[in-house]
C-alpha cells in the first residue's frame, strides 16, 4: 500500500539506449511523506526513460511525453505515460544517381528515386521529372523536378496535403568505353638505297567504335642507315559523324611499329693488273681501279686492293689481287660486300729487244 507502479511507453521510435528497444519499462517505487517516512498517502519523484534521439524511420528526433509530470502519488498507480516521436513531414526525394558507358548516342540518367516514410505511408503516381541527358564523356547535372507530381498515401487515405517535399536531382556520368582500341603504327622494312624508310599507316583495334565515330592518326619515324628503327604514333583523333571530337570517350593505347633497313649486297671484283719485271707495284686501285656492282649511285665504297703473294718473277698470279674493305668506313657499314680477287701478271722487260725496245705487254690487256 506503500507503493505505486508506473509504465513507460515509446511510439514511432525507440529508447536512447543504443537499441532498436521499444518495449515498455515498469518501475515500482514507494511513496514517502516529507519526513521520509514509508505514507501511502506520500509521494514520489521518478525519472523519465531517455527518449527522442531514436526515431523510427519516417519520424523525426525529439518528441514528446504526453505526461511529464515527475512527482507522482498513489492516484499513478498502475499509469503509463508515453513519449511519442512526431512524423517528419519535411521529406525529400531523392533521384538516382547513374552512370552509363558512352555509347555515341543521347542518354538519360534514371527515373528512380529514394525516400524515407514510415510504416504505412506510400510515395505513388511520381511523374513529370526530366532525368540529366548527355552524350560523350563527363557529368551532368540537367535533371529537371521542378514540374513533378506525386501523392503519398496513408493506408489508402491522401495525406499529400501533410507533407512538405523537395526533390533532388539525380546526376549522370557517361565515362569512356573500357575496351582498349590500340593504335600500331605500322613496321617496315627494305634493303639499303641511300633514301629514308618510313610509313605513314597504321591499324587500330575493330568493332569497338560506336554509332559512325572515326579514328585517324597520324606516324612518325625514320630509318636511312643499316639498323632499327620506330615507328611511333605522334597523334590521334576519334570525331563523330557530326565533327565532334570524342577521343575522350574511348580508352586508347598506341604501339610502335619497326623499321628495318638491311645491308645492301654488292660485289667488288679486282680488276687485272700487271707490270713489267724489275718495277715497283703499280697502286693497284689507282692505277687499275675495280668493277662494282649494286652500289648506289653516287657512294663511294672504302677499299683498298693489295697483293697477297711478293713473286717479282715474269709470270701470270692468279687471284692475288684482293680487295680489303674498309672497317671504319661510315659508306661501308651499310653494305654486304662480296669480294672477287683480280689476276696480276708481271711481264718481261723487252727493252734494247728485238722489237725496238718494247715491253712484252699487250696492247688488249685485260
Amino acid at each position: 500500500k506503500y507503493q505505486a507502479a508506473v509504465a513507460y511507453d515509446v511510439v514511432n521510435g525507440y529508447w536512447n539506449d543504443g537499441n532498436q528497444d521499444a518495449s515498455t519499462k515498469t518501475e515500482v517505487i514507494t511513496l514517502k511523506d516529507a519526513a521520509g517516512q514509508w505514507d501511502k498517502d506520500g509521494t514520489a519523484t521518478i525519472t523519465l526513460p531517455a527518449a527522442g534521439d531514436n526515431p523510427a524511420k519516417g519520424y523525426k528526433a525529439n518528441g514528446s511525453w504526453d505526461n511529464d509530470r515527475t512527482t507522482v502519488s498513489k492516484t499513478d498507480d498502475q499509469t503509463k505515460r508515453t513519449f511519442t516521436y512526431a512524423l517528419e513531414t519535411n521529406l525529400t526525394v531523392t533521384f538516382d544517381d547513374a552512370t552509363l558507358p558512352y555509347n555515341g548516342k543521347e542518354q538519360s540518367g534514371a527515373e528512380t528515386y529514394q525516400v524515407t516514410l514510415p510504416d504505412g505511408y506510400t510515395l505513388e503516381n511520381v511523374s513529370g521529372y526530366t532525368a540529366p541527358h548527355g552524350t560523350t564523356v563527363g557529368t551532368y547535372t540537367n535533371g529537371d523536378a521542378e514540374k513533378v507530381t506525386y501523392k503519398i498515401l496513408h493506408g489508402t487515405e491522401d495525406v499529400t496535403d501533410q507533407f512538405t517535399v523537395k526533390f533532388a536531382e539525380g546526376t549522370l556520368t557517361i565515362t569512356p568505353i573500357e575496351t582498349v582500341i590500340e593504335i600500331i603504327a605500322s613496321s617496315d622494312d627494305k634493303n639499303y638505297d641511300g633514301t629514308p624508310l618510313t610509313n605513314s599507316d597504321y591499324t587500330y583495334t575493330q568493332g569497338v567504335l560506336v554509332n559512325g565515330d572515326q579514328l585517324t592518326a597520324v606516324t612518325s619515324g625514320s630509318q636511312t642507315d643499316v639498323g632499327d628503327g620506330v615507328n611511333t604514333v605522334d597523334g590521334y583523333q576519334i570525331k563523330s559523324t557530326t565533327g565532334e571530337d570524342v577521343t575522350d570517350c574511348y580508352t586508347v593505347q598506341t604501339k610502335e611499329g619497326k623499321l628495318s633497313v638491311y645491308e645492301r649486297q654488292v660485289k667488288i671484283t679486282a680488276n687485272n693488273a700487271y707490270k713489267t719485271e724489275g718495277q715497283q707495284d703499280p697502286d693497284f686501285k689507282a692505277v687499275f681501279g675495280a668493277t662494282i656492282k649494286g652500289a648506289v649511285a653516287g657512294e663511294e665504297l672504302d677499299f683498298e686492293i693489295v697483293r697477297s703473294n711478293s713473286d717479282d718473277t715474269v709470270g701470270t698470279y692468279a687471284d692475288v689481287l684482293t680487295v680489303v674493305p674498309s672497317t671504319t668506313s661510315e659508306v661501308n657499314k651499310n653494305y654486304s660486300i662480296e669480294v672477287v680477287p683480280g689476276t696480276f701478271t708481271i711481264f718481261a722487260d723487252q727493252k734494247g729487244g728485238p722489237d725496238g725496245g718494247k715491253d712484252a705487254i699487250p696492247d688488249d690487256f685485260q
